[in-house]
């Protein structure tokens, strides 16, 4: 019986291992630098937002403590996030083969609080992506998923954005 289950363990890790792995995707176009550093400099819009995911059972999982994401809407990063996403809000993952440096060096990073909340201030007027994950454990696989919303700012003002796969 012992030797039974201790197979069909092994048999579902082997199985699962192979499903792990990201497609892999090249994207073949400059990064517009000048124009990251123009949608980077400091600004006097601010966008507060959430992340969340309903699991099928009508749970409620949110981002907190995960890393959310601000990324300058360059040419460069339309493309990659049409790449990732599609005309979906949810992606499970795309593995880009090679990213300028400079794509990291312009955004901006913020933590999800316990509820699930984040704020980036201090933004200027311009189009804009927010990234981020909302992830949990099942009994064999991790479910959920990265979300990402696009968005304007202009004048000051403050936008309040939620990513869910809705």
């Amino acid at each position: 019986m012992m030797v039974r289950l201790l197979a069909a363990v092994a048999a579902t890790v082997l199985a699962l291992s192979g499903c792990g792995s990201a497609p892999r995707a090249k994207l073949d176009m400059p990064f517009d630098q000048a124009r990251a550093a123009e949608l980077m400099a400091p600004g006097t819009n601010t966008i507060k937002g959430s992340a969340l995911l309903r699991q099928r059972g009508g749970g409620i999982v949110t981002c907190a403590g995960r890393e959310v994401n601000l990324v300058p809407a360059t040419e460069y990063a339309k493309k990659r996030m049409a790449m990732i996403f599609g005309s979906s809000p949810i992606s499970s993952g795309l593995y880009f083969e090679y990213t300028p440096p400079a794509y990291f060096v312009f955004s901006r990073t913020a933590t999800c609080n316990a509820q699930g909340f984040f704020t980036f201030d201090k933004l200027a007027d311009g189009e804009f992506f927010v990234t981020t994950s909302v992830t949990w454990e099942t009994s064999y696989s991790t479910q959920g998923g990265w979300l990402m919303t696009r968005f304007t700012l202009a004048g000051g003002e403050t936008k309040e954005v939620v990513l869910t796969a809705n």
